[in-house]
């Protein structure tokens, strides 16, 4: 389009023939842009807040109640969108999978597991656990990662979620029918589960997971924070514990994310100021790891003058930010 949507003037200062122009404008506007993407009259339904079955009518000029209005709506919708895309343009590059020696660790680990072993991973949040077995998924087969949350923390719902990961969308049933429908993807697999937030789940959906184990001789990884280790070992005496207990090889600990591993993140960002180093890594020694690290470089290459040389104010300006933000 050679004119922006949402350059057209107010409706006030518009004639019945330009009002007209500008709804036929829109109208060819989310036509063209519904063809470039792909997208279903339900998808933009979600995007542009207004009914699907009202925009496909409004397209085909068969809409009988206000286009002006549906017009705007569609104009608001495009600013939106070219302001997603300038602040998208204008953001640094942040660096994905780095092998950090937290990385290589968790990688060794997860291809340990991979030989049917069960492992448990218990590292600081931020130290990159989620992305590390995500990059591990790319370079295996038969690796599914399901994420849990305290949604997840019964039975039920923990089989839904590892079902999901491993790509049925809708699954249904009952626990044991589920289970059933888990066992067969696993079976003669060589795969690997990773479940990811362990933490988060009871002791009988914990006793599940190990009875598939049982079961098929799937590889497991239990992954997450400092719960993980203390959940399994501080409590191994207790029968509901003890089977998991005994079953558990290799244990990988991180309490937090160490120089080292802060320095790979900096040479990737290009960051050489010695004192901005410093401080990063002071940062990356706090609770939030790497993640806090990458959130302030991110920032600060975001508002410097010179993202290609951050030096310290820009990481203390950074910093004062994400920690007035939490803060609040």
């Amino acid at each position: 389009m050679a004119t922006r949507l949402y350059d057209s003037p107010g409706t006030a200062e518009m004639t019945a023939a330009a009002i007209e122009a500008r709804i036929e404008q829109a109208r060819e506007a989310l036509k063209q842009y519904r063809t470039d993407t792909g997208h279903s009259w339900a998808d933009l339904d979600k995007l542009i807040g207004r009914a699907g079955a009202t925009l496909s009518a409004f397209t085909l000029n068969k809409y009988l109640g206000d286009n002006l209005g549906v017009a705007e709506q569609v104009e608001t919708f495009f600013k939106g969108l070219e302001g997603q895309r300038e602040v998208l343009a204008a953001a640094p590059k942040v660096p994905g999978f780095l092998n950090t020696s937290f990385a290589a660790d968790m990688l060794a680990t997860l291809r340990f597991a991979q030989s049917g072993e069960i492992v448990a991973i218990s590292a600081a949040p931020g130290c990159g656990k989620s992305l590390t077995a995500a990059h591990y998924m790319t370079q295996s087969a038969n690796v599914w990662m399901a994420t849990m949350a305290p949604t997840c923390a019964r039975l039920q719902p923990m089989q839904i979620q590892v079902l999901r990961a491993m790509g049925e969308a809708s699954p249904k049933g009952a626990p044991q029918q589920l289970s059933q429908q888990i066992m067969a993807k696993m079976i003669n697999s060589n795969g690997l589960l990773i479940i990811d937030e362990f933490h988060e789940l009871s002791d009988p959906a914990i006793e599940e997971i190990r009875s598939w184990h049982d079961a098929t001789g799937i590889g497991l990884a239990f992954v997450g924070d400092y719960r993980v280790i203390s959940s399994i070992e501080g409590r191994r005496e207790q029968r509901s514990r003890a089977q998991i207990f005994s079953r558990v090889t290799k244990r990988l600990v991180r309490h937090q994310a160490s120089g080292a591993d802060a320095d790979v993140l900096l040479d990737a960002w290009n960051v050489t100021d010695e004192a901005a180093r410093r401080f990063a890594r002071a940062v990356a020694a706090k609770p939030g790891a790497l993640r806090s690290m990458t959130k302030m470089l991110k920032l600060a290459a975001f508002v410097s003058a010179t993202p290609g040389a951050l030096t310290l104010d820009d990481l203390r300006g950074a910093r004062g930010q994400l920690t007035s933000t939490l803060e609040a």
